[in-house]
């Protein structure tokens, strides 16, 4: 859902920089992609680049799956 959101919010934008506390609708749900994008920013700066790449491809596996 994190990243649907973060898909709509640059497709209507032009830019992923929406505030910390914006809110986008997707399938009926209040989601949060500033709050979404900011901690994987974060957390992005202590991983490896082996724990940020498997990571990644976890969110996204999970994304998926719904």
């Amino acid at each position: 859902m994190n990243l649907a959101a973060a898909r709509a919010f640059r497709a209507r934008e032009g830019h992923l920089r929406p505030a910390r506390k914006h809110i986008e609708l997707v399938n009926g749900q209040e989601i949060k992609p500033g709050a979404f994008l900011d901690n994987t920013r974060r957390k992005a700066t202590r991983l490896s680049r082996s724990d940020a790449l498997s990571s990644t491809f976890s969110a996204c596996a999970d994304e998926l799956a719904v």
